[in-house]
């Protein structure tokens, strides 16, 4: 008699040998042979695991093998006299047809090996998403690899099912009625894929595309684009602001090494860099909306910025004011400037953004966490005296004189320079940065142990400049 492959209630000899790859053994060649020895003997293929509840099959999808083991081993399996289930699900709800295209090895061929076994396309999980989930989720995809894997998938049900007149009809039938369905096409807008976007909206999505992505606070799928963009915008003026010299940031760029920290591989990263503010363009067109333009949510919470902005940092117009400057972007040299138009005016609600904002840099300026930068003030009060508003570094010139006469409000009086001169009459002084010819430099000062200070003339001008030593900081002050 041979081993005993069943090794406990739930667990199996077979689980086990999924989770080895060939390469980690001593004799690769192996790994085949033994699964198969293994295979046959076993009481029940589709034997569930301890805790998550996968079969052999699920384990063998979810691993981390080369393709061909993969494949190997699924034929395997079935070509036994009792093949597996390949539809059966696990503790989530998932198919190994859900689990490969979850997979950062080759999920387009893997996705298709199995459809060409037999996989079922219509499952939905338990959290209520279909397969397009995890299409436009994964990092692996790239937008036109995702685009094309959708139709596939659709050409293939409108093929095989009698009755299916289009993949319109397949989408509506077997898609749209998934409670999480409208997760696929937030997952695409925020990765940026534009080519898919457009399929999905195509498909019958455009139908629901102001349906709420999250409750509370609420978001729709305008929302979470807004917010990846915004977030890939400074990713990106943060990576290339290492490189100080224009020939270095032109390498890095074509290297692809300067779009985000993320898992995305460089040119996946550097795409949805530059498809997140056409997604905004094309969901704008087709109608999309964000939360806080919905009449139906008659809730205040809707009009919180910091609800509608978490990370309130990355908004624009904020992050203009906080990080331009100091990562060596000033207007004419911001990256991508024209293209982003839309994120500033998709970002601008609600009608009080402006007052709200401020609220939060008296917060920032108050807790010693923010600091204005000298340039920006330059700008600043340069505004203020023109009878013309003119393009500043932050475009929104009301809001650059709200932050002026907020800086007005939180400085300090100094006697022995407000008494000098009468037109000095009001002047404060207030703490500001300055960054360095060669770039930013960190939460290091220009000048080591000593803060820089500035005279505000009231909100018309700034007067005398002067180095203070500075007190003990706690670390991350002054960002």
């Amino acid at each position: 008699m041979g081993a005993d492959v069943q090794t406990g209630a739930l667990d199996t000899v077979l689980h086990k040998w999924a989770y080895i790859r060939g390469p980690q053994l001593t004799y690769p060649e192996s790994y085949l042979t033994i699964f198969k020895s293994v295979a046959e003997r076993l009481p029940d293929i589709n034997a569930r695991a301890k805790y998550d509840e996968d079969t052999p099959l699920h384990k063998i999808v979810a691993g981390l093998h080369q393709e061909e083991e993969v494949e190997g081993a699924c034929d395997i399996l079935f070509a036994l006299d009792q093949p597996p289930d390949i539809n059966a699900v696990n503790r989530k709800g998932w198919t190994a047809m859900y689990y490969s295209l979850l997979t950062e090895r080759d999920p387009f061929r893997q996705a298709i090996y199995l459809l060409n076994k037999g996989a079922n396309l219509t499952t939905y999980a338990n959290d209520g998403k279909n397969i397009f989930f995890p299409i436009t989720y994964n990092v692996v995809f790239s937008d036109q690899q995702s685009h094309d894997l959708i139709l596939e998938l659709l050409t293939h049900l409108v093929r095989t099912e009698a009755g299916l007149k289009d993949k319109k009809e397949a989408y509506e039938k077997y898609f749209r009625p998934a409670p999480a369905n409208i997760l696929a096409l937030s997952e695409a807008a925020k990765a940026g894929r534009v080519q898919t976007m457009n399929l999905l909206l195509d498909l019958g999505f455009e139908k629901d595309i102001n349906k709420l992505v999250e409750t509370d606070p609420p978001f729709t799928v305008l929302d979470h684009a807004l917010l990846s963009a915004a977030s890939r915008r400074y990713d990106h003026m943060e990576a290339l602001a290492s490189y100080t010299s224009g020939a270095a940031r032109k390498r890095a760029r074509a290297a692809g090494n300067v779009y985000g920290r993320s898992n995305e591989s460089p040119s996946r990263a550097a795409e949805a860099y530059a498809g997140s503010y056409k997604v905004l363009h094309l969901l704008r067109s087709r109608g999309a909306k964000r939360a806080c333009e919905l009449e139906s949510l008659a809730s205040s919470k809707r009009l919180d910025l910091r609800h509608m902005y978490p990370k309130y940092w990355l908004h624009p117009d904020v992050c203009d004011v906080m990080h331009l400057y100091w990562l060596g972007f000033p207007p004419e040299t911001q990256p991508n400037r024209n293209d982003w138009d839309i994120l500033y005016e998709l970002s601008r609600y609600p009608e009080n953004w402006r007052d709200q904002l401020v609220d939060i840099l008296r917060e920032l300026y108050e807790d010693g966490v923010w600091r204005p930068d000298l340039k920006l003030l330059e700008r600043a009060v340069k505004g203020s005296s023109s009878a013309k508003a003119t393009t500043l570094e932050v475009p929104d010139n009301e809001f650059l004189q709200k932050i002026v006469t907020l800086l007005t409000t939180l400085g300090k009086t100094d006697p022995s320079t407000a008494a000098s001169d009468a037109k000095d009459q009001g002047s404060v002084w207030i703490e500001a940065r300055e960054t360095t010819s060669s770039g930013p430099n960190g939460l290091h000062r220009t000048i080591p142990g000593y803060n820089l200070e500035v005279e505000l003339l009231g909100t018309k001008g700034l007067g005398k400049t002067r180095r203070v030593k500075a007190e003990a900081m706690f670390w991350g002050a002054h960002i």
